[in-house]
């Protein structure tokens, strides 16, 4: 169940830009003062950025696990409220994707997290039987949802702290 969770958390990182190695003595040129000043400020600008989505993301992963983890407890007036906050907060955090993984979060979102919430309404709210339903499954297996899951994986695995999935 942790994997599908973590599936269906829609993920997106900013990647960090490396601040760069200078000369901080007082010789240096100007010119590369000012160009080291200005990719630290980037690199910070950057680091800021990757903060701020990871938090959002934090929070977002926080309301979809109650909807999608177990023990699946909550009643359809619950999972309705869920789903109706994870949307807000899905939409805050589509504000702060990057470019160069717009593409795979863009397919992620809308052919893995959004029908499986609208599985999850059809079915009268109820999280266990859309993620157990033949439509799941079909979604669950489609080869270029999984690669763009992975690709997104990969960047909250290496700059927002979310472990490795086992045996991966």
């Amino acid at each position: 169940m942790r994997y599908l969770l973590r599936l269906l958390i829609p993920v997106a990182v900013l990647s960090v830009a490396a601040a760069a190695c200078g000369d901080d003595s007082d010789d240096a040129d100007a010119t590369t003062t000012e160009a080291e000043a200005t990719d630290e400020d980037a690199s910070r600008g950057d680091d800021d950025a990757v903060a701020v989505f990871c938090e959002k993301n934090d929070e977002l992963v926080a309301v979809r696990g109650q909807v999608y983890g177990e023990p699946f407890t909550e009643s359809p007036e619950e999972i309705e409220a869920l789903l109706a906050e994870a949307a807000v907060l899905q939409e805050e955090l589509d504000a702060l994707v990057p470019e160069e993984i717009r593409e795979p979060h863009e397919l992620h979102q809308a052919e893995f997290v959004a029908p499986i919430d609208t599985l999850t309404e059809e079915m009268g709210w109820d999280p266990f039987a859309a993620i157990n339903s033949p439509e799941a499954a079909a979604i669950f297996a489609d080869p270029d949802i999984n690669a763009a899951t992975e690709e997104l994986m990969a960047f909250m695995i290496d700059n927002c702290g979310m472990e490795p999935l086992p045996g991966a």
